[in-house]
């Protein structure tokens, strides 16, 4: 198995890797000052937050104030901690229901929600399958059809109940389910993050975790952030982190970009995407490349794992229907690319 990380490249930054880094830089004629965290390994992948202020003592305690946050999402939604509630769901409701807190229970009915809209193509009961294909890929295997039968039994959001009578609750209809809120919960964690780099009274900030950004105000030295769509046919893993196919511009807003080309698993000398199409349960190549332009992150993060496993035309009839939303579906081959729109997404590329 290989796993690379991140699908989006920020401009004009000096990177720091797995450690937290500040950068400081001025403009004289804005009078502002950025505080840059540089890479930080978290969540499972990198993080990085900078904030804009008229003095570098805000915008380090913005800096700190989203990392304060992102730490909070994390004790909630990590897997990997044995007593967060997501892992305590998933070990208990099977049997009980689980006291959740209200925000954990809110991210999980816009999940509900998703699924819903999506008609199956995003859901976070996807966890078996995706334990499904590690197990067998470990074993460089296909799993059987039968077993991919067997598994999908315990996968669907129908089945995750949700009670808000008397505190927040969820219960699973199914014995073996298993929550997975990857494709939501880093979208979530920006959102949270970039509230909190508001609160502390910064003019303008970014929060980018894994490719999933959002940004508001203006950065120090323009008066508007520009971000970069990479190409998913890359060649290579150099051209793929240094060069940018579509520069994009944005004032206020999320960019959440989903791909088969960075993380993928390999079995039999094949590669097999990590997003897993819940309605069918095998990897999907539909769309090797998904960007999505959102108000907010949750949502962009969502909508791009919905519609890397959605045909073009069923993805663009959703993200025409919903307000403010944009998406770039790049699908074909290197040698054949075939692009997707919606109606407004050229307005916010850079000539």
């Amino acid at each position: 198995m290989k796993k690379l990380i991140a699908v989006m490249i920020i401009f004009c930054v000096t990177f720091g890797i797995m450690r937290y880094l500040r950068h400081s830089g001025n403009n004289e004629e804005t009078g502002l000052v950025s505080v840059d965290s540089g890479m930080v390994l978290m969540m499972g992948t990198y993080a990085r937050v900078k904030a804009v202020a008229t003095d570098e003592a805000t915008a380090e305690r913005a800096v700190e104030a989203a990392f304060s946050a992102l730490n909070e999402v994390n004790q909630r939604l990590s897997t990997y901690i044995e007593d967060s509630e997501l892992a305590t769901v998933n070990r208990k409701a099977a049997v009980e229901e689980v006291a959740v807190s209200e925000e954990t229970y809110k991210l999980l009915e816009r999940a509900v929600e998703f699924y819903e809209m999506t008609e199956g193509a995003f859901d976070i009961t996807v966890g078996p399958l995706v334990h499904l294909w590690k197990e067998t890929g470990q074993k460089n295997e296909l799993p059987s059809e039968k077993k991919v039968k067997e598994t999908l039994i315990k996968v669907g959001s129908d089945k995750l109940i949700l009670n808000s009578e008397n505190g927040f609750k969820v219960r699973f209809a199914v014995e073996g389910m298993e929550i997975k809120v990857d494709a939501i919960a880093k979208g979530y964690a920006v959102d949270e993050a970039l509230a909190a780099v508001r609160q502390v009274g910064a003019a303008g900030g970014l929060v980018d975790i894994g490719g999933e950004i959002a940004v508001f105000g203006q950065p120090e030295k323009r008066d508007i952030w520009k971000l970069g769509i990479q190409n998913p046919f890359a060649v290579s893993d150099e051209e793929l982190n240094t060069s940018v196919a579509w520069k994009l511009a944005i004032s206020e807003g999320s960019v959440a970009t989903s791909g088969n080309y960075r993380q993928f698993v390999e079995i039999a000398g094949r590669h097999f995407s990590h997003i897993i199409d819940p309605r069918t349960g095998r990897p999907t190549d539909a769309m090797p490349s998904v960007t999505v332009i959102a108000t907010n992150t949750q949502d962009a993060d969502a909508l791009a794992t919905a519609l890397s496993v959605m045909t073009a035309e069923d993805g663009l009839k959703l993200v025409e229907s919903m307000d403010s939303v944009e998406a770039f579906m790049i699908g074909g081959t290197a040698d054949k690319p075939e692009y997707h729109k919606s109606s407004g997404f050229d307005l916010y590329i850079v000539r």
